[in-house]
This record gives C-alpha cells, sequence and structure tokens, in this order.
C-alpha cells in the first residue's frame, strides 16, 4: 500500500537541510548600489518634507498671531439669535 503523498512530502522536507533565508551580501550590496545612484528619491522626499515643516510651522505660527491680536467679539445673545432665525423662518 503506497503512503500518503503530504506525508512523503513532509518526511522528504525534514530530510533537506535548512536554507538561510538571508540574501547573500553582495545582493544586498548592488541593491542598495543601485537605489543610491539615481540619487532623486532621498533628495527629493528629504526637500518635500522640510517645505512641509516649514509650511506648517508658518501656518500655525499665523494661526497663534491671529488668535492673540484679533479683536475678541462678545458672544451673542442666544435668544437674539433664535429670534432671528423665527422671524426669517419662510413658511409656505
Amino acid at each position: 500500500m503506497k503512503r500518503d503523498p503530504i506525508t512523503r512530502l513532509l518526511a522528504a522536507a525534514r530530510r533537506c537541510p535548512p536554507r538561510s533565508r538571508e540574501l547573500p551580501r553582495a545582493v544586498e550590496t548592488r541593491v542598495l548600489a543601485q537605489w543610491r545612484s539615481l540619487g532623486w528619491p532621498e533628495a527629493f522626499w528629504l526637500g518635500l518634507l522640510r517645505r512641509g515643516l516649514v509650511a506648517s510651522l508658518a501656518l500655525a505660527g499665523a494661526s497663534l498671531v491671529l488668535y492673540m491680536y484679533l479683536p475678541k467679539a462678545q458672544s451673542p445673545n442666544e435668544l437674539a439669535l433664535a429670534d432671528t432665525m423665527i422671524q426669517n423662518q419662510l413658511w409656505p
């Protein structure tokens, strides 16, 4: 009687030596060298990140200045607002 194919496959896999999951050092070096030779991805992303950081800081500073120096309006009377809304309501 023949053995189950799955059992045979698992037995064969147990007899095989374990393979290394790491790439050889030469492959990693070549990939990194090729990526660095392009040159633009790092410079492009870093420049974009710097510009975004400067823009967000400028926006936060402008918001802070406007908050500090614009005159504070007094809160409107809630009943006056409700009365205005009721009077301007269009009835069919």
